[in-house]
């Protein structure tokens, strides 16, 4: 049965498009089918994983906002095994183009209603705010991912989006639940229990856990995006590629039920 994920911070920088990345790409080394949809106008996803734009649909037109709408086949690309829905910086135009439709907070949500079957997970990785691509996001969502980075800011940041997810569930997908968090850019040169100790707590007031796995802060991660390719191509030995690899190794046990706390 397919799985619809949204991977969503309101707080930038924590690696949210690099973990969307690397566990579609993970995903797909394991034999799953997996579509990524990037929701963020900055198009970083798209770029990172090497789509070509150039005289090519995006995400918007196949959400068929404006005048020339394009089919699903048009506009998905696949990079690196992963069928990828691309965007760039005309999707700002969505958020105001949604405030005219009907039912807006549902567009994504119906949309996937005729691909959502061909795949094992669809991802969607989307903007650092809540505007109405973020709550289309999560209404189509069954689940939600936080990467979330070890630093002071991100529990405040953490907080609100609680406090959204909430929204969304009384009002518009009462199914939705959290994933858990992933702890990303960990520096373990610093002491970092008092903070997994407060994402602990966090994930047990919303039902959900904190992976075991922590991605290291590594200078590969940050480089691969500009090469257009996974880190498991790009640099395989690098701690951030181990430490992806483990995270989609822990993913597939929860979600086999096979993992043992």
């Amino acid at each position: 049965m397919s799985k619809v994920i949204a991977l969503v911070n309101q707080k930038g920088g924590v690696g949210k498009t690099t973990t969307a990345a690397h566990l579609a790409w993970g995903l797909a080394k394991k034999g799953k089918k997996v579509l990524a949809i990037d929701f963020d106008p900055q198009g970083n996803l798209s770029m990172g994983m090497g789509a070509k734009l150039k005289n090519k649909g995006t995400v918007i037109d196949w959400l068929e906002i404006g005048d020339t709408p394009k089919s699903f086949k048009e506009v998905v690309q696949n990079c690196g095994g992963v069928d990828l829905l691309p965007a760039n910086i005309l999707l700002d135009n969505a958020e105001l183009s949604l405030y005219n439709e009907l039912s807006r907070e549902y567009v994504l949500k119906n949309r996937l209603k005729d691909v959502k079957s061909k795949y094992d997970y669809i991802l969607i990785d989307c903007r650092p705010s809540l505007g109405t691509l973020t709550v289309n996001a999560l209404v189509a969502a069954d689940e939600v991912l936080i990467p979330i980075k070890a630093d002071f800011f991100s529990l405040p940041a953490v907080s609100q989006l609680f406090q959204s997810v909430k929204r969304i569930k009384e009002r518009c997908n009462d199914k939705l639940k959290f994933n858990g968090f992933v702890v990303t850019m960990a520096d373990k040169r610093r002491n970092l229990d008092d903070y997994n100790d407060n994402f602990n707590a966090l994930a047990h007031s919303v039902k959900s856990k904190v992976y075991k796995t922590q991605i290291r802060q590594n200078a590969a991660a940050a480089d691969v995006p500009s090469y257009e390719q996974s880190l498991y191509d790009y640099k395989p030995n690098s701690l951030a590629a181990q430490d992806y690899l483990a995270l989609v190794e822990e993913f597939l046990k929860y979600e086999e039920g096979h993992y043992a706390a």
